[in-house]
């Protein structure tokens, strides 16, 4: 009794260092596929650690928590990581053999159609900041339901129940379903809680467009990955006249003529293409991946896409929005913030140059080192 009580706890051992692996990696940024492959896989080795030091029934016949490591990959990570699991312990309870590999396979099979099931109904359990004590043993509750699959083998499933192996495996499911998925689901939410203040500090809240340090972080990821010979046309944009207009029609109009610019600029962008706000009515745009030939061609397309903005004063009535641009182009080991000099320096000639606003920008081809 006392040996059996010992190894069902260091099978609980098992699954919990396996939940400090799985909280350590979900921490890591990457492709969420890999990310969650590579959470399945850890769960799936767990399971077949657990396989090794089973509570033994006769020779090929043993019971184990390997459903607890499915049900917490499944439910908690999703079909990627609860697939790699599964598909890991099966292979290796079929390279084992014995007369329960029947047994064996069916069980982590209904175990992971019911996790998959489970958690098609609390999809949404991370995002709330609800107590998940009862979903989860819910969840511990269901790994336990592969048993019936002993049914089919009376024998044994009368065995188990005598040696109290069913009774080990059920509250060692529920126990350790609520336990490690308490502190799974609380590492997820705090995480999921850091990457959107994150996103927030990035993003301007009035338009939503990046902000300056989202603009300085997203210019240096695509430096960190794009060709020495690869190039952008840095943008820089001035709505005229703004503080005035801000003055005669109010800060609720001005904002919606900041919204409308925002929204005229994400019409133009591209794929990899960035646009922030950086000012009060100041604009960034970086198109990536433009040729030096194509810059002038492009500051074109953009002037006129971006032409005939109008905010709506009420009653009908639109106003005409105009703004001043200048740009350049800028190699990709340029530094980013010599392009905003440059592209503002040519947008401040533009300015004064003319009198009557008007919405196309003065274009500079410069390749910088």
């Amino acid at each position: 009794m006392i040996g059996d009580a010992l190894v069902v706890l260091n099978q609980f051992g098992l699954v919990s260092i396996c939940s400090l692996m799985a909280g350590g990696l979900i921490r890591r940024t990457g492709p969420g596929h890999l990310r969650s492959t590579l959470l399945g896989l850890i769960f799936g080795i767990g399971c077949c650690t657990a396989m090794l030091s089973p509570l033994h029934l006769q020779e090929g016949v043993f019971f184990d928590l390997r459903s607890l490591f499915i049900g917490l990959s499944t439910g908690l990570f999703g079909l990627v990581a609860g697939t790699a699991t599964v598909v890991v312990a099966i292979l290796f309870r079929v390279q084992i053999g014995g007369d329960g590999v029947v047994i064996g396979v069916s069980s982590m099979v209904v175990s992971f159609i019911v996790s998959v099931v489970w958690r098609r109904a609390f999809a949404s359990l991370v995002e709330r900041d609800a107590d998940a004590t009862i979903p989860l043993a819910l969840l511990g509750l269901s790994m336990s339901a592969y048993l019936v699959v002993a049914l089919i083998w009376p024998d044994y499933f009368l065995r188990a129940l005598a040696h109290g192996y069913l009774h080990y495996v059920a509250i060692g499911n529920v126990v350790g379903m609520v336990f490690l998925g308490s502190l799974l689901i609380g590492a997820l939410r705090t995480i999921s809680m850091e990457r959107k203040f994150s996103r927030l500090a990035m993003r301007d809240p009035l338009t939503g467009l990046l902000n300056r340090r989202g603009l300085s972080v997203a210019y240096e990821k695509w430096q960190a990955v794009a060709p020495r010979d690869a190039g952008a046309l840095v943008i820089s944009a001035d709505i005229d006249q703004f503080k005035a207009f801000n003055e005669s029609h109010g800060h609720q109009v001005g904002d919606r003529c900041l919204i409308a610019v925002a929204e005229a600029m994400r019409r133009v962008l591209h794929t990899g293409d960035l646009a922030a706000r950086v000012g009060g009515d100041e604009f960034v745009m970086i198109l990536r991946d433009v040729a030096p030939e194509d810059s002038r061609r492009v500051m074109e397309r953009v002037c006129h896409q971006i032409a005939g903005i109008t905010v709506d004063l009420g009653g009908g009535t639109r106003l005409p929005v105009t703004l001043t641009f200048g740009s350049h182009y800028a190699r990709s080991q340029a530094a980013l913030q010599d392009g905003l000099n440059l592209s503002d320096l040519l947008m401040m000639k533009e300015k004064q140059q003319r009198r009557a606003p008007v919405t196309h920008g003065n274009l500079a081809v410069v390749a910088s080192a």
